[in-house]
C-alpha cells in the first residue's frame, strides 16, 4: 500500500516519538511535535539550523561519520548513543538515523532521552558492585541455594545463627541445616514458590535458630526463564510473635472487657461509621450481634430525629477535637422499645500525626441511678444500721495523714474504746499491732487489686487479749484514698482450734495405757470382791464393817489410775449406762475432800434429767476437778458446785449441737490461773504443782470428749476458778436399776465364768455363790466352749456365760462368743474386761452380747447385770 504525502505528514508530526528531518549536512528542515515538548526543539529557533549545533564537540565527529554511512547506502539504518545540548544542558540520546528517500537527500532522525536508562544502569552497575557488601551485612540468616535446595553461599548472620563455618554448609540440604531434618519440612514456602514461580514466604519455627522465623523463599531464573537460584532468608519474629500474641491476647480481653460492661461503648470513624461496638451498644439498637452494626451510621439504626441529633454531637467531637462529656438526656432503648436516661461521653480520637481519625462514645444507662439518688437518704440511713450493726469492726482511714476517720459500734467493742475516741486518732495510738500497712503494702495496695491480710493477736492494758483477722484494702471517697480495716474477732476460733490441738495431744498417749491398765484391773478385781465379800459377812454394826467398807472406797478409789490410763487407751469409749447425777456428784465430791480444810456447797436442781455416762469415767472428772479446787485453798475454802437442766441453742460458743444438756459447774476461791497457762492446762503432763502428774485435767478432757461433752475453765488470778461441763442430758430415760427395779438376784442359776486370771475367777464365783448361784471356770475360750457342749449334752446347761474379753495367748471372749451361739443360738453371754480399748465393751449388743460387767466389778454389778441377761423378777 502506498502511502501519500499528506498521511506521511501526519505521522510524523504526531508520532509518539521525538523526530526531526535534516539533509546529509546535518540542516533541519522539519521537527514533530513530541521533540518540540521533550528535547525543547521549537521551530522557530532550530528549523533551517544545523543539529552539529545542538551537539557538544566530541559527538559532532560521530555524527557526520553517520550522515555519511547514510548518504552512501540509502538503505543503511544506524543507531548511535550521543549528547545533547539544550539550555545548557547535557542530556545523553539515543538516535536512528534512515534516509526518508532512495537519494538520501532527506533523513529521519529518531531520538530517545536515555538519560532515565543510564541512571538505571548506573545504579544497576553500583548494585552489582555492591551487592556481596549488602548480602553480607543482612541482618537477617540469608542463603543462595541451587534449583535442588543445596546451599551455594551464606551470610555472616546466618553463620553466627547456626555456630558453623561456611565449609560445614556449603552443598547441604537448607533443611539439613535449619531444621535437623533428611527431608524439606512441611511448612517450608519452597513448595508453594515452585507451583506459583514468585517468592513465597511463611511462619515457622526453625529448630535450630531455636525460634520463630518468616522463611522467605524467592525464584532467580536464567535467561531462559529457567529456576537457576533460590534466595532463602529467615526473618526473627520470635519477639514479634510474642507480641502478637501478647496484643491478641489484649484485644481478647479489651473484648470481653467491653462486651462485658454495662456501659454501652462503641468506635466511629471521621465518616461517623461505626467500627467497633459492644454488646451493650448493640443491644439498645435492636440488635444481638454486635457485628451487624460494623460500617453503617446512626441514620441505619435509629429514628430520624436521634440519629440527626447523635450526627451533631459527632460532627462537633471531629470538628473542634473537644470532648462531650456526661451529657444527659433521653435515649429510645430499642430492644425493649422504653425511654432510659443516658448520659453520654463521646471523647475524639488522635493518630500519631496529631490528625483526629475517629471517635470513642459511651453511653450510660443512669435510669436506675436518678432513681436511686431520689432514695439516697433512707439508703443512707440503711448503710449506717448494717454499718454498725456488722459483726466485724470497720474502720475508715485517710491513706496520706493515717488518721481514723470514721468507725463502727463492733471496732469500738472489739478494740473497747469509744468513736469519739477514736476519731482522729492514728491505729498505733491504740495498739502498735493494729498498724499492718508498711509503705510496701500501701503502695502493693493502690496497684492491686488484692487485700492485705494479717492475724494478730493483740493484748489490752487491762491484760485480756482477742486474736483478730485483719484486712486491708483501699478505697476512693470524694477524691481522697482511704484505707478501710476490717478487724474479724477470731478468739472462739482460736480457742476451738486449741481445744482440737489438745485433743490430738491427748490420742498420742493412747497406746501407752490398754496394758498397764489391763493387769491393775485385774489385781483390784480380786481385792475388791474379796472385801465385798467379806462386808457382806459383816454385821453394818460392827467395826469391822466400817473398817471394810473404808477399805473397799479405797480400793475403787485406787480404780481412778485405770481409768486414767483407760481414758488414754488408744480406741477406748466410755461404757455407758443411764445414771441419777445427783447422788453421784455428792458422794464423789465429799469422798475427795474427806479429811481436808475446805467444804462443798451443793446447788442441785430437783428433778434434775438423767444422762447416759460412764460412771466411772464421770466419777473420775469430778473428782480430779474437786481435788484441783482444793489444793488451789491451802488455807480453806468453799467450793461451790452447781448441776442445772440447761436448753443449749444453735449458735452458742462450745459448738454444741442444739438440744437439753446437764451444766456442771465447780468454783473455788484460790489463787487462781494466770493467762499464761490458762491455755496449756489441759495439754498432757503440763502441771504448775511440783508434785503433779499432769494427767488430771487432760484425762478429764479426754473423758468430757469422748462422751460428746465441753469442759470449759474460766479464771481471775486472786479470786478463783470455775470449771463448767457440759454433757447430753437423756430426757425421759431411766435409770438400769429404775428399770430392772431390782439391786440383787436371789435364787438359782447355773453359771461359766471364763478368765484368764485365777484370782479374778475365784473372786466372780464367790459373788455368783452368794447370789445363789453354781459356778464352772475355763480360762480360755476353747476350754468354755468344751464345757459348754458337756453341759448342755448332760442335760445341765449354763443359764449364763461370763467371758473375758482378752486371753494373752488363747481363745478370748469375742470367738469364743462366736463358737458359743453356732453351738446355742439362745445362749446368754456377757462379756467381762479391765481394758477398754475395744468397742465390744462400749457397743456389747452390736457384737451380740446381752451384758456388760467392766472391771474391777461390785457384787451388785453383777447382780443387775445377770438379771437383766437371765430377766429375772420381769
Amino acid at each position: 500500500m502506498v502511502i501519500d504525502t499528506e498521511t506521511r505528514s501526519g505521522i510524523f508530526q504526531w508520532a509518539p516519538i521525538s523526530m526531526l528531518l535534516i539533509q546529509p549536512d546535518g540542516i533541519i528542515l522539519d521537527i514533530n511535535a513530541v521533540a518540540e515538548t521533550q528535547l525543547g526543539f521549537s521551530k522557530p529557533r532550530f528549523i533551517n539550523s544545523s543539529l552539529y549545533s545542538a551537539l557538544p564537540d566530541n559527538d559532532k565527529p560521530r555524527l557526520r561519520k553517520n550522515l555519511d554511512s547514510i548518504v552512501n547506502d540509502p538503505y543503511e539504518t544506524i543507531t548511535d548513543e550521543l549528547h545533547l545540548v539544550v539550555n545548557g544542558e547535557t542530556h545523553p540520546i539515543e538516535i536512528k538515523l534512515g534516509s526518508v528517500s532512495d537519494a538520501a537527500n532527506v533523513i529521519l532522525v529518531v531520538i530517545r532521552n536515555i538519560e532515565q536508562r543510564k541512571k538505571i544502569l548506573k545504579q544497576l552497575n553500583t548494585a552489582e558492585r555492591n551487592w556481596d557488601d549488602i548480602y553480607q551485612a543482612i541482618g537477617h540468616p540469608a542463603m543462595i541455594l541451587d534449583k535442588e535446595q543445596r546451599v551455594q553461599s551464606v551470610n555472616r548472620a546466618t553463620l553466627r545463627a547456626v555456630n558453623k563455618q561456611e565449609s560445614e554448609l556449603i552443598g547441604k540440604y537448607c533443611y539439613e541445616i535449619f531444621h535437623n531434618s533428611n527431608e524439606p519440612h512441611i511448612e517450608c514456602p519452597l513448595r508453594k514458590m515452585r507451583l506459583s514461580g514468585r517468592m513465597e514466604s511463611n511462619d515457622m519455627v526453625v529448630d535450630a535458630l531455636n525460634g520463630t522465623y518468616i522463611i522467605s523463599c524467592t525464584p532467580i531464573y536464567d535467561t531462559s526463564g529457567k529456576l537457576e537460584k533460590i534466595i532463602h532468608i529467615a526473618t526473627d519474629i520470635t519477639a514479634t510473635k510474642e507480641a502478637q500474641t501478647k496484643l491478641s491476647h489484649e484485644r481478647n480481653l479489651l473484648r470481653t472487657l467491653i462486651d462485658n460492661l454495662p456501659d454501652s461503648i462503641y468506635f466511629k470513624d471521621r465518616e461517623c461509621r461505626f467500627v467497633i461496638v459492644n454488646k451493650e451498644a448493640a443491644r439498645r439498637v435492636g440488635e444481638t450481634n454486635p457485628d451487624n452494626i460494623v460500617g453503617k451510621t446512626d441514620l441505619d439504626v435509629h429514628p430520624i430525629n436521634l440519629a440527626e441529633k447523635y450526627f451533631a454531637d459527632d460532627k462537633q467531637v471531629l470538628t473542634t477535637g473537644r470532648a462531650i462529656i456526661n451529657k444527659e438526656g433521653p435515649v429510645l432503648d430499642q430492644m425493649t422499645n422504653k425511654i432510659i436516661l443516658s448520659l453520654a461521653t463521646k471523647i475524639p480520637l488522635w493518630d500519631q500525626g496529631n490528625n483526629i481519625i475517629g471517635l470513642v462514645g459511651i453511653g450510660r444507662n443512669i435510669t436506675d441511678l436518678r432513681r436511686a439518688e431520689l432514695e439516697l437518704k433512707e439508703s443512707e440511713q440503711r448503710f449506717r444500721a448494717i454499718f454498725d450493726n456488722t459483726k466485724d469492726g470497720i474502720l475508715l482511714i485517710d491513706a496520706e495523714t493515717e488518721l481514723i476517720h470514721l468507725a463502727n459500734r463492733m471496732a469500738c467493742t472489739i478494740l473497747k474504746t469509744n468513736k469519739a475516741q477514736l476519731k482522729q486518732l492514728r491505729l498505733e495510738d491504740i495498739h502498735p499491732k493494729l498498724k499492718i500497712h508498711s509503705e510496701h503494702d500501701k503502695h502493693k495496695i493502690a496497684n492491686s487489686v488484692d487485700q492485705i491480710k494479717r492475724q494478730v493477736t493483740i493484748t489490752f492494758n487491762d491484760n485480756s487479749r482477742i486474736h483478730a483477722d485483719i484486712h486491708v484494702f483501699d478505697i476512693q471517697l470524694s477524691g481522697k484514698n482511704f484505707l478501710v480495716y476490717t478487724i474479724h474477732d477470731i478468739t472462739d476460733q482460736k480457742q476451738l482450734e486449741e481445744e482440737l490441738f489438745k485433743a490430738r495431744k491427748l490420742d498420742s498417749l493412747g497406746v501407752l495405757a490398754g496394758g498397764i491398765a489391763h493387769d491393775f484391773n485385774n489385781i483390784l478385781t480380786g481385792i475388791i470382791s474379796n472385801i465385798t465379800l467379806a462386808k457382806l459377812n459383816t454385821a453394818p454394826e460392827n467395826d469391822l464393817y466400817e473398817l471394810l467398807d473404808d477399805a473397799e472406797k479405797a480400793a475403787f478409789r485406787a480404780t481412778g489410775l485405770t481409768q486414767q490410763l483407760l481414758t488414754f487407751s488408744k480406741g477406748g469409749a466410755p461404757v455407758k449406762k443411764v445414771v441419777s447425777i445427783a447422788k453421784l456428784i455428792q458422794e464423789t465430791s465429799d469422798f475427795a475432800i474427806s479429811g481436808s480444810n475446805v467444804r462443798c456447797e451443793y446447788q442441785i436442781q430437783p428433778n434434775l434429767w438423767n444422762i447416759e455416762v460412764d460412771e466411772g469415767q464421770l466419777s473420775q472428772v469430778i473428782n480430779n476437778l474437786v481435788i484441783n479446787a482444793d489444793q488451789a485453798m491451802p488455807t480453806g475454802g468453799i467450793i461451790r458446785i452447781s448441776a442445772r437442766n440447761v436448753h443449749v441453742t444453735e449458735n452458742n460458743p462450745f459448738r454444741l449441737s442444739m438440744g437439753h444438756y446437764i451444766k456442771i459447774t465447780i468454783e473455788d476461791q484460790g489463787v487462781g490461773i494466770s493467762k499464761e497457762h490458762l491455755s496449756r492446762i489441759f495439754d498432757p503432763y503440763f502441771s504448775t504443782k511440783q508434785r503433779g502428774s499432769g494427767l488430771g485435767l487432760s484425762t478429764s478432757y479426754s473423758i468430757i470428749k469422748n462422751h460428746g461433752g465441753v469442759i470449759h475453765v474460766t479464771s481471775t488470778l486472786g479470786e478463783g476458778t470455775t470449771f463448767a461441763i457440759f454433757l447430753a442430758a437423756a430426757v425421759n430415760q431411766r435409770t438400769e436399776a429404775e428399770r430392772l427395779r431390782l439391786k440383787k438376784l436371789i435364787g438359782k442359776g447355773h453359771i461359766l465364768v471364763m478368765d484368764d486370771e485365777e484370782i479374778v475367777r475365784r473372786a466372780a464365783g464367790k459373788m455368783l455363790n452368794r447370789l445363789g448361784c453354781e459356778c464352772e471356770y475355763a480360762a480360755h475360750g476353747q476350754e468354755a466352749i468344751d464345757l459348754y457342749r458337756r453341759a448342755k449334752e448332760n442335760g445341765t446347761p449354763f443359764d449364763a456365760v461370763i467371758l473375758d474379753l482378752t486371753i494373752p495367748g488363747g481363745m478370748g471372749g469375742e470367738e469364743a462368743a462366736v463358737r458359743l451361739r453356732q453351738l446355742d443360738a439362745d445362749v446368754k453371754i456377757i462379756v467381762s474386761s479391765g481394758y477398754s480399748n475395744d468397742p465390744v465393751m462400749s457397743q456389747y449388743e452390736n457384737y451380740g452380747f446381752c451384758g456388760v460387767i467392766p472391771k474391777p466389778f461390785k457384787i451388785e454389778t453383777i447382780s443387775e447385770t445377770l438379771a437383766a441377761a437371765l430377766e429375772v423378777n420381769k
